[in-house]
């Protein structure tokens, strides 16, 4: 994608919001809480990268690259906010697992994108719903 002046942040999934990476120093301060979508684009040809995620993560847009910061792993002290060392083993001592799932989709333009993600995001987020029949008691308890 060019590289642009900002990128879209989903907002605890109800709308896209700009955000900007170019304001930062230090490239781990670019990295904006992702609910469920980030999304990058080409404003001269209106062509747009939108990333949905299955669970809260990372992201930033750098140079044009879409970045997704899935699992944080520090083997030395950044300098930075955190003072100890990432370094989460697994079940059997290796390092740390984390399996997830991303939806990607271009789009031709952004009110197309925003539309699309707002619908993903309704889905994935409905409430769960269930019954029961009459005179049978509910296996939860309710």
């Amino acid at each position: 994608m060019a590289d642009h002046m900002g990128f879209y942040t989903d907002s605890n999934g109800l709308e896209l919001v700009h955000a900007s990476s170019n304001t930062f120093t230090q490239p781990g301060d670019r990295f904006y809480p992702l609910t469920s979508a980030i999304v990058n684009g080409d404003d001269t040809n209106d062509v747009w990268l939108t990333v949905l995620t299955d669970r809260a993560l990372g992201g930033s847009c750098i140079g044009g690259r879409t970045e997704i910061l899935l699992n944080r792993h520090l083997t030395t002290k950044d300098e930075g906010e955190v003072d100890e060392l990432l370094d989460e083993a697994g079940p059997h001592g290796e390092g740390l697992t984390v399996a997830a799932s991303f939806q990607v989709r271009f789009t031709k333009g952004l009110h197309r994108t925003r539309t699309w993600v707002k619908k993903i995001t309704a889905y994935q987020l409905r409430p769960l719903r269930f019954s029961t029949a009459a005179g049978h008691p509910s296996p939860w308890g309710l």
